[in-house]
């Protein structure tokens, strides 16, 4: 089983792989916007710890659209699946993902996290209309 350390939205987000660090700058946990459609350009920066024999495996992120009543969501975007290694001492990995899509309703928008096609974990990605 996969479970998050951390998952962040900012604006930008980098790997330093040399050094093993991440770095994410202008960090936030709502979009607001003017008129809908509108676009919204962000990443993800998220770090992972696997239970003990979990070594690698395809990850994952999809944002799915708001609820439109009876549980439909559509998929607006989703990154084709990455090989995600995971350190062999500190059982952790790193993914950074940029994100370039246009939502075109206000509402609660959803970050899914899948490893090996299962759902790991959801982040709600909230868009709304400025006042």
């Amino acid at each position: 089983m996969v479970s998050p350390v951390f998952v962040v939205l900012c604006d930008y987000g980098l790997f330093d792989s040399w050094r093993r660090r991440v770095s994410a700058i202008g960090i936030f946990d709502y979009f607001s916007a003017a008129v809908f459609p509108t676009r919204l350009r962000f990443d993800v920066v998220s770090k992972w710890m696997a239970d003990e024999g979990g070594s690698e495996g395809d990850f994952m992120i999809r944002i799915v659209s708001p609820d439109r009543g009876g549980g439909q969501r559509s998929v607006l975007w989703s990154t084709p699946p990455e090989r995600m290694v995971f350190d062999l001492f500190t059982r952790t990995a790193t993914n950074t993902a940029h994100f370039d899509l246009q939502a075109p309703i206000a509402g609660d928008y959803q970050i899914e996290f899948y490893f090996n096609g299962e759902l790991i974990h959801t982040k709600a990605l909230p868009v709304i209309p400025e006042d």
